[in-house]
């Protein structure tokens, strides 16, 4: 996981963006894929990989076509398929856990489709292995982080002496992945966490020695936590979440500190959503005002933070200086055209006509804002279309 460290500089045009409806849109921001995080957390899991790399302890197991999965938790460079030897039920008796493809499917002569992955955990009766249960986990991959799979772990998450299976799953780096925590629940196996989906995974232990997970998506400032309840997992502050999200975001855009045209803009776009998504229309208004009244502060904007400027060459950043002007003067469109989308969807057209009006002031080529502005205008004009 990233440490926390200074704002990160995004130079790219023409990227994507979260708009106020939750989608994806053009603009000139480029997305925010590492902010400030909490301290990195070293935790190892109590019962750590005890691969087997002999073929007979799992392959011959398993289906013809099956394939064990190649996992490499050191980083190393060197994946192999392997076996997890786990205490499921209690300490005394051993399972087999292993995650294995069926086959691979040939999509096309340059490219291939992975068939699911799929986790089957082995028991031992009078001296043999047995298959006890079987499951399609939820992405055809692996999950890597820091270089390392983090995509299969054994360890016992609540203390109480047996061993659970965690798997992190995804398709892409891009979409993220799956988290699912398998536990034994006295007749059979079940998920004993809801369906969690991030790019960024970590595990501690909480003050019960239970461990305790954290999860965001690269497009989130704030992790959401996950605690052990006594059966399952269960988000903690689940219902304050995107407040602390949008108030993250809004003490940087109205802080102090310098930002980069770029940053601001994303971070006023994501706290506009957040407070949207807990309903706090007046918040966002009311940020995206003082937000107006910030681009004016002498010396709130750089082109190049000064932690970030030993990143780029001298010709990179004399790129970005000669473009700063041009970005920094598209800015001040942002704020007005979430303050016409905000009262717009309060139903105040008049004041979101003005708003959308002043943006395209700032950025004439938005076509969205003439569509908006005609559109308003014409239901302005005859109020009962």
């Amino acid at each position: 996981m990233v440490r926390m460290s200074g704002f990160v500089l995004m130079i790219l045009a023409c990227c994507l963006v979260i708009s106020l409806d939750g989608q994806i849109t053009r603009g000139f921001f480029r997305e925010v894929s590492d902010l400030r995080q909490p301290p990195r957390r070293n935790f190892s899991p109590r019962n750590p990989h005890q691969p087997q790399h002999e073929p007979e302890q799992g392959s011959h197991l398993l289906p013809a076509d099956a394939q064990i999965v190649p996992f490499d938790p050191d980083g190393d460079g060197k994946p192999e398929g392997v076996v997890l030897r786990a205490h499921l039920k209690n300490p005394a008796q051993e399972q087999l856990v292993i995650i294995y493809r069926k086959s691979v499917v040939e999509a096309s002569q340059s490219s291939q489709s992975m068939s699911s992955l799929m986790l089957v955990i082995f028991d031992r009766r009078g001296g043999q292995w047995y298959k006890e249960w079987e499951t399609e986990l939820a992405g055809p991959q692996l999950w890597m982080q820091d270089g390392k799979h983090i995509g299969f772990q054994i360890m016992d998450v609540n203390g109480d002496g047996k061993d659970e299976i965690v798997t992190i799953t995804g398709t892409g780096a891009s979409l993220g992945a799956y988290l699912q925590i398998f536990a034994w629940g006295g007749r059979s196996y079940q998920q004993v966490n809801p369906l969690v989906d991030g790019h960024f995974f970590e595990f501690d232990r909480d003050e019960r020695g239970h461990v305790r997970v954290r999860v965001r998506s690269r497009y989130e400032a704030l992790f959401h936590v996950y605690e052990w309840d006594g059966n399952r997992y269960r988000e903690v502050d689940a219902e304050s979440y995107h407040r602390r999200e949008a108030e993250f975001y809004e003490n940087v855009l109205l802080g102090s500190e310098p930002v980069t045209p770029q940053l601001f803009g994303e971070y006023l776009q994501r706290a506009v959503w957040n407070y949207r998504k807990d309903g706090q229309i007046q918040k966002a208004i009311a940020l995206c005002e003082h937000a107006v009244q910030v681009l004016d502060l002498p010396g709130k904007f750089v082109a190049v933070m000064p932690s970030e400027a030993a990143n780029f060459t001298k010709e990179q950043i004399k790129a970005i200086e000669e473009d700063f002007e041009r970005k920094k003067g598209l800015l001040p469109a942002l704020p007005h055209r979430l303050l016409g989308e905000l009262y717009e969807q309060e139903g105040n057209m008049t004041e979101a006509l003005r708003h959308y009006e002043r943006a395209v002031q700032f950025d004439s080529s938005d076509q969205t804002l003439h569509e908006r502005i005609k559109a308003i205008k014409q239901r302005l004009r005859f109020p009962s279309h």
